[in-house]
Parts: C-alpha cells; structure tokens; sequence
C-alpha cells in the first residue's frame, strides 16, 4: 500500500475514533453522576426524571442565596489540537425566577492531564431551544460553540458547567468532540 493513501488511511480513522468516542464520559448522566468533578457550595446532585433528550441529568442546587458558586469539570485528554464543537443542555429545576448563573465552557491546557496554566477560556456562543423533560415550565437550552480552534500546543481541555446563588440549574448531553467542519464550510466528507 502507498505510504501517502496509509497515513490518510490511519488519518481518518483517527479523527473517526475521536468524534465518536463519546467525550466526555457521562456526558448524558443517564444513571449517575460518575466521571464528574464537582467543587464549590452548592449541592450537586442526580435527576432521574428530567433530562433532554432523555431523563437523566447533573443537577445543582444552590439555594439558599447564601450559597456562592459551584463548577462542574472533567478533563479530557485529546489525541492532538484540533478544532472542537461543544455543546451542553441546560434548565431551570425550580419554580423560583432563576438568577441566570450559568456558565458554560471549556479551558484549554498544554499538557494531557489540565495541569498548569491555561491557554485560554472558549465560552459557549449559541443557544438555542431543545426538547426534552423539564421542570415547572421550564424549558432545555442548549449552549454550544462549533469549529473552535484551539492553540496549536494544546494537550487536553477541562470542560466546566457552573451555577451559582439563587439558581437551581440541571445539565445534561455535554458532548465535546473534534469538530466535522471544513474548510469549504461544508459538513462531512469534503470533495
């Protein structure tokens, strides 16, 4: 086989394992909270009824107001800097006006492990409206960003979802993988 047509060979398969590998881990929380790291004063916790697209979900509860902020992260080691498309859904899971607290992102780091000093923070920039199981009228947002360049010595990416006082926020279907765009500005297989 011609070294050119192995190494394009070995290229996609690449970029195939990575988009579908699921990154991160859990990111549906269809049976638990598991993989997820969570700081702060707020009381995480595991929703088995709301969801979207299924039940299922991350929740914080950061109520009463004296409760300041909590972050939710996992690191996620990639197989080389790329372009990333990340999303995450959200809602409300109270009946209480929501202080808008969220926060949704990721942080890029050079080595594989997010140690050290941050390349930089890539906020979500879209919403948009999505179906799913909510709460007291409520309904699922989704915040993403798509074909976000990362610095060219980037090793991994801590993905974070936050809330903070007043709010009781649920997240579900955190999905970061490599992005599918290309330069044409077509998705798929480009000609």
């Amino acid at each position: 086989m011609d070294l050119r047509i192995s190494h394009l060979l070995a290229t996609v398969l690449c970029v195939t394992n990575a988009a579908s590998a699921g990154f991160p881990v859990n990111g549906d929380f269809d049976v638990d909270l598991a993989n997820w790291t969570v700081s702060g004063s707020c009381q995480p916790f595991f929703d088995e009824v709301l969801g979207s697209p299924q039940r299922g979900s991350l929740g914080l509860n950061c109520l009463p107001v004296t409760a300041t902020r909590s972050v939710v992260t996992q690191c996620v080691t990639l197989a080389a800097p790329t372009a990333i498309d990340f999303s995450v859904r959200w809602s409300s899971n109270t009946s209480l006006p929501g202080a808008n607290t969220g926060r949704f992102g990721f942080f890029a780091f050079a080595g594989n492990n997010c140690e050290g000093e941050s390349l930089g923070f890539f906020p979500t920039v879209m919403s948009a409206i999505v179906p799913g199981f909510a709460c007291c009228g409520s309904e699922w947002r989704e915040e993403s960003v798509t074909n976000q360049a990362l610095p060219p010595t980037s090793g991994s990416v801590l993905v974070l979802l936050s809330a903070g006082a007043g709010d009781v926020l649920v997240f579900d279907h955190v999905v970061l993988e490599r992005s599918v765009l290309f330069s044409n500005s077509f998705e798929g297989v480009s000609p």
